[in-house]
């Protein structure tokens, strides 16, 4: 247990997981000062009741004996005795607090224990609470740990023992008692650490292993609401004010029957995930505007190879519908294992899609999109058999997407889920860190291609700079430098 995060499943009664878990909050307690640590449980009365067993629990050896855990080992330490607190002589503190959205937030917690959460997440007013009660350790850092205890095999059980898996029993030790020997017909109390053969690369971050706590009991978009504050991050790059701008404007915005330019991005990922935008420009220079028409994401992880090769034909249809709605000139996309995949059945639909619009145009709007594919990579790094020049270095990139936020050139309607992450990843980027495992918000919708590149090609690039600069300078504006 003390190895830090822990998620442990186990049968009711004489398995012994709370009162390990209560032991080793003792010793958390007692080697750190000051520590506090939440005791969550579904009930008031659970709450209190797992206090006092887990401190004044009477266990009967083998040998027939009692030990007496509060009299003959935590007394000593403790001056405060309640039955919903308990406080050490160095300070250090542990509390029942029943699971309640109303009650539960603005702690800042060190350790976060959470007893029987398969019965937390079949309530609704106590899933909320968890979700509300999770993040408050998240000011702890490098100090905060989370103990879960769970009874039975519930699906979040399984959802999270499958997701924390990632980060190594060294990380997050996930364990599974086989307590009840069938042969021998005794409880053994007999360990088993699920994933204690898996790697992982360096310290989990607190946000990692909350944002799969999250995102497995409450849903993607209740994790972005509550990790996905710009007030707690350092280090962005995009101005928040002048971002908020391009989406307010977005909630105005009607689209128009047709655009000067349109390009459709595309992050192929890996040959399992797919972000896909496409944007509309028009006028040149300080006139210009560009308009996100349409965005989506796609996975299609964890399916047999007859699955993806269907869904990936259902992918691509979809694609070539808008692109071909939308009036396309090219598609842009990193030349990589996914783009391979994906790339030429969308390019397939498109042509198949406009011959049977042009041979029914009583039925279809004519449409004006072309089919040309840019291959772009940020390196001159040959990827996959490709051989494509590099395109310009990232600062670049980041210079022209700030003038397009700062001067109000974007505009970005939230239509769907894929917008509201759009919205989150262009406010969390921090193109200095990319690469960096401390970057956990670059995303798909905004580096690449799925909106960077595409951007980039539509506006010229460099060409796009220099109008711009010159024509602020010629009005005696502000002089970009």
């Amino acid at each position: 247990m003390l190895l830090g995060h822990c998620l442990w499943q186990a049968g009711r009664q004489k398995i012994g997981k709370t009162t390990g878990a209560f032991i080793a909050d003792f010793e958390d307690m007692l080697a750190n000062p000051g520590t506090y640590i939440g005791l969550f449980a579904p009930g008031k009365d659970q709450a209190t009741a797992l206090l006092r067993q887990g401190f004044k629990e009477v266990i009967t050896l083998e040998d027939g004996s009692k030990f007496d855990l509060w009299n003959q080992l935590f007394r000593p330490y403790f001056i405060i005795d309640n039955v919903h607190k308990k406080v050490m002589k160095n300070g250090s503190t542990i509390e029942a607090i029943t699971l309640d959205e109303n009650t539960t937030p603005g702690r800042a917690i060190d350790v976060l224990h959470i007893e029987e959460i398969d019965k937390a997440v079949d309530d609704p007013q106590k899933l909320r609470a968890l979700g509300a009660v999770l993040p408050t350790i998240r000011a702890r850092r490098g100090y905060a740990k989370i103990r879960i205890t769970c009874n039975n095999k519930s699906p979040v059980y399984r959802v999270l023992r499958e997701e924390l898996k990632i980060f190594g029993s060294s990380n997050f030790p996930i364990y599974m008692e086989k307590p009840y020997n069938i042969e021998i017909e005794k409880f053994t109390g007999q360990h088993h650490i699920y994933n204690e053969h898996i790697e992982y690369d360096g310290k989990a971050d607190i946000d990692d292993i909350l944002k799969v706590f999250m995102d497995a009991i409450m849903g993607k978009a209740y994790t972005q609401s509550q990790l996905g504050n710009i007030d707690d991050y350092e280090g962005h790059v995009w101005n928040p004010d002048k971002l908020d701008i391009a989406y307010e404007k977005g909630k105005k915005y009607r689209f128009k029957p047709h655009y000067e330019h349109s390009a459709m991005g595309i992050d192929p990922g890996a040959v399992h995930a797919f972000a896909i935008t496409i944007w509309g420009m028009e006028g040149v220079g300080k006139r210009s505007e560009f308009i996100k028409l349409w965005s989506a994401r796609y996975t299609i992880s964890g399916r047999t190879e007859e699955e993806k090769e269907k869904m990936v034909k259902i992918i691509a249809k979809d694609c070539a519908v808008h692109y071909l709605d939308f009036d396309c000139e090219f598609v842009a996309s990193e030349s990589n294992s996914g783009a391979l995949l994906i790339i030429r059945f969308i390019g397939y639909y498109v042509k198949k899609l406009k011959k049977q619009r042009e041979q029914n145009a009583d039925q279809y709007k004519q449409t004006h999109a072309t089919w040309d594919i840019r291959w772009t990579n940020w390196s001159a790094d040959k990827e996959q058999g490709f051989d494509r020049s590099a395109v310009p270095a990232r600062a670049d990139h980041i210079t022209l997407m700030n003038i397009l936020f700062d001067y109000m050139m974007v505009t970005i309607p939230i239509l769907n889920d894929a917008d509201s992450v759009m919205k989150l990843e262009f406010a969390r980027y921090n193109p200095a860190n990319k690469g960096s495992r401390d970057n956990k918000y670059k995303g798909d919708m905004v580096d690449s291609d799925s909106s960077m590149l595409c951007l980039w090609q539509l506006s010229g690039g460099y060409d796009f700079l220099e109008l711009l600069l010159q024509e602020r300078s010629e009005e005696g504006g502000a002089v970009l430098l």
